[in-house]
């Protein structure tokens, strides 16, 4: 767990943040590139940035989620990958401290279905066995 760096490699088994005022985005040979903050950007860095740029270069291989968070920062994106055929999931209103964000996705149809952390997690570990994730998650 660490602040993304240009150029390196998204790896199985990290989690990378955005460094400060800087979007996190993907490039198709899925190296990380950092760009700076547009004048027109409401949210720096932001979830809709990077989500569509996985939605542009994972497309069906991706999954998406929103946490708990204010706002709609996301919902643009995370409908993108849910149209390339990514599996979208929000958490769910009862584990949520601000259930915004993930409240909007759902409204929105950005995300499938709603879920505890917990319930993601054993997902992620799912698909990560070679379940795939294009398998029904109900």
């Amino acid at each position: 767990v660490r602040i993304a760096e240009q150029g390196e490699r998204v790896e199985p088994g990290q989690v990378l943040f955005a460094p400060d005022d800087r979007h996190l985005t993907l490039v198709q040979d899925g190296a990380v590139k950092i760009r700076r903050r547009a004048a027109s950007d409401l949210h720096v860095p932001s979830v809709d940035v990077l989500f569509s740029s996985v939605a542009e270069v994972y497309g069906s291989r991706a999954v998406g989620i929103i946490l708990s968070g204010m706002g709609s920062d996301g919902c643009t994106g995370l409908l993108k990958m849910r149209e390339k055929g990514a599996v979208t999931i929000a958490q769910n209103e009862e584990s949520s401290i601000v259930f915004g964000m993930p409240m909007v996705a759902l409204q929105e149809g950005a995300a499938i279905r709603a879920m505890a952390p917990t319930a993601m997690a054993d997902l992620l570990l799912r698909f990560r066995s070679g379940a795939g994730v294009t398998e029904n998650i109900d």
